[in-house]
């Protein structure tokens, strides 16, 4: 499912796998093949709309189901390069002009009629080995990244230790501790700030901005520096 695309990756996750019955029938021409393009082509969130994976490896008897499509590059175009188009800004401002009320759909017809260019077979090796470099560049970058929040975690658990005869409770050391509430979307200057904006526990992603009906009125709930927001609800993603 679109599920297993990984977006901030862009990369194929089984995570999350999903099963049928056994006698339900599927067409063979939706069984996962490497290099396939697997695309996200319908989702609530106009971010997910249009997330591509390649399938890089062998899928044993894997099928794409519902909100989700398959692109097969011919033999004049490396499906590595297709993919790595299929990533650009160029591609992701064609898709965001599908955005939706309420679910936001990437139809078959409009997929399909985006333009890009295709270089010869060889320019297209070249283009994809120097952006090989650069995903591995990228790779020793988020591993670095990783390395230092472990670092950040290994600090605290010292001090954790360290000062373990005067903790305290969250409430004794808070002005206030609020719950968020649900509001009218609308057209004012009042911006909201959902919990699928928390990225991970260190930053928030505004590539989508929502904001509140013109009759809203501000409360407590109105954010100020230094305040510390977190997610309280869903799975896997309360207390980012």
């Amino acid at each position: 499912t679109a599920s297993n695309i990984d977006l901030t990756t862009n990369s194929f996750d089984l995570v999350e796998e999903k099963y049928l019955k056994k006698d339900v029938k599927i067409d063979s021409e939706k069984k996962l093949k490497k290099n396939d393009l697997f695309i996200c082509t319908s989702s609530g969130s106009i971010r997910h709309l249009g997330k591509v994976a390649l399938i890089s490896n062998m899928v044993a008897d894997a099928y794409f189901g519902g909100f989700c499509a398959v692109l097969r590059a011919k033999k004049s175009v490396l499906p590595k390069y297709l993919y790595s188009i299929l990533n650009t800004q160029e591609f992701r401002s064609y898709v965001e002009l599908r955005k939706g009320q309420n679910i936001n759909n990437l139809g078959k017809d409009y997929l399909l009629d985006f333009r890009l260019p295709i270089p010869p077979v060889e320019i297209q090796k070249d283009i994809v080995r120097e952006l090989d470099k650069i995903d591995v560049e990228i790779n020793d970058l988020n591993s670095r990244n990783q390395s230092l929040k472990e670092e950040i975690d290994n600090h605290f658990s010292v001090i954790f230790d360290q000062y373990k005869d005067s903790f305290t409770k969250i409430e004794n050391i808070t002005d206030l501790v609020q719950r968020g509430k649900s509001a009218q979307y609308g057209f004012s200057n009042i911006q909201v700030i959902k919990s699928g904006q928390i990225r991970g526990y260190y930053s928030f992603d505004f590539s989508e901005q929502y904001f509140t009906h013109e009759d809203y009125v501000l409360d407590q709930r109105k954010l100020e520096e230094g305040d510390i927001l977190i997610n309280s609800t869903g799975v896997g993603t309360a207390g980012r």
